[in-house]
């Protein structure tokens, strides 16, 4: 994938443009043909931070969060949660209207998960993605 196809989807996923961004990384570790795996991005967004950060403070699928109120393991060699920053979850599996409801993610009569956490972290001005399609 190219720079310009990364942060054409995760413009998609998150539904903000990203623009003046840079992608820092772009991994995946798929296990089949299917596309199941997982997937890092790392966004640096130091070129167009203001705009960002006045458009995710008015948009309700993005909330605000301290470190210890993040409970979904999205560990990676490059990743760090921030000690506060904001965070949208996409449900992959929900129905459109509901795709940013992330109450049933967790739920146990789910066979299999196909999300998106994307964590912006103000301090560096850097957007963590982790998306699990299993």
């Amino acid at each position: 994938m190219t720079q310009k196809d990364i942060l054409r989807m995760c413009s998609n996923r998150c539904e903000i443009e990203l623009e003046n961004a840079e992608v820092i990384l772009f991994e995946e570790d798929k296990i089949n043909f299917l596309g199941d795996g997982d997937e890092w991005i790392i966004i640096d967004l130091s070129k167009s931070f203001n705009k960002f950060e006045n458009v995710i403070r008015e948009n309700k699928n993005w909330k605000f969060c301290h470190k210890d109120e993040v409970n979904i393991d999205i560990s990676h060699k490059y990743f760090e949660i921030p000690e506060e920053g904001y965070y949208c979850i996409i449900d992959w599996q929900q129905p459109e209207e509901k795709k940013f409801d992330s109450s049933q993610i967790n739920a146990e009569e789910r066979y299999s998960y196909n999300y998106t956490v994307m964590i912006y972290d103000p301090a560096t001005k850097k957007i963590y993605s982790y998306s699990l399609d299993t």
